[in-house]
């Protein structure tokens, strides 16, 4: 059973236009109500004695590439650009904003519609129209529109509700004995990488090969890779013998 990712990655890929608490397509759903249908579902699986199975939980939002492919410091600038831009935004009364020759943080408009530029620990999504922000002077002289950013608050609130339903995944795999997989570690051994069979594998946007052009879903080797974790977890508690599938076999992301 792997369920839940999109309770919180429906608000993220929406840039928490949503709500944090709530049932709406684009909203956090609400902790009580996870439990509520989770258990739910737990107890139905194994309401026979001899029922096996294995649960799996939920990744952190930065283990994919949907959300951290962009550099958020990634407006270079001349000194005559940045002289440029500064005289612009003081004349339109933006004080706080300033930029120097070379790389910035890019000038974003916040949920409460502040024009600043983007923190260390916010997000540029993925979605963003790249025409946009490579030639449509976005995050430059126009800001990023609050619903291609994931700002400190937004961040916050998805990384608590993981954290929340985490713990009521792992408390149904200790309540009826299943084994756990931990998606939510070993996503975050991606962006490193891992090798298989001397091929090398990342959550790095396409070259990376684990995730599909969404950014957010897994790709065929991506899938196999997971899937190889799963059936390790599957052996090791149930002394199974399901054999282990070549990752290099499916295909990858293919380029034009």
């Amino acid at each position: 059973v792997w369920l839940g990712s999109y309770d919180v990655m429906s608000y993220a890929i929406a840039g928490g236009e949503g709500n944090t608490s709530g049932l709406g397509l684009d909203d956090i759903t609400p902790v009580a109500h996870f439990k509520q249908m989770y258990d739910t579902l737990i107890n139905n699986l194994v309401k026979h004695d001899d029922a096996k199975g294995i649960l799996i939980n939920i990744p952190d939002i930065a283990s994919t590439p949907f959300i951290t492919t962009i550099n958020t410091n990634g407006l270079h600038l001349t000194k005559e650009e940045a002289d440029v831009l500064n005289a612009a935004y003081e004349l339109l009364g933006y004080n706080q904003i300033k930029f120097k020759a070379g790389l910035n943080p890019y000038v974003i408009e916040d949920k409460v519609q502040t024009v600043r530029h983007i923190k260390p620990g916010e997000y540029i999504l993925l979605s963003i129209p790249s025409d946009s922000i490579y030639c449509g002077e976005w995050g430059r002289a126009i800001p990023i529109p609050a619903k291609y950013v994931l700002d400190i608050d937004e961040v916050a609130a998805i990384r608590e509700a993981t954290y929340q339903f985490n713990i009521i995944i792992a408390q149904a795999a200790d309540t009826h004995n299943l084994p756990l997989v931990d998606a939510n570690a070993l996503f975050k051994t991606f962006t490193s990488g891992v090798t298989y069979g001397g091929a090398h594998y990342s959550s790095e946007f396409i070259e990376g090969g684990i995730f599909s052009l969404d950014g957010i879903h897994l790709s065929p080797r991506g899938n196999a890779l997971f899937a190889n974790e799963v059936i390790k977890e599957i052996n090791r508690r149930y002394n199974a013998t399901l054999p282990y599938v070549d990752v290099n076999k499916y295909p990858g992301i293919k380029y034009p």
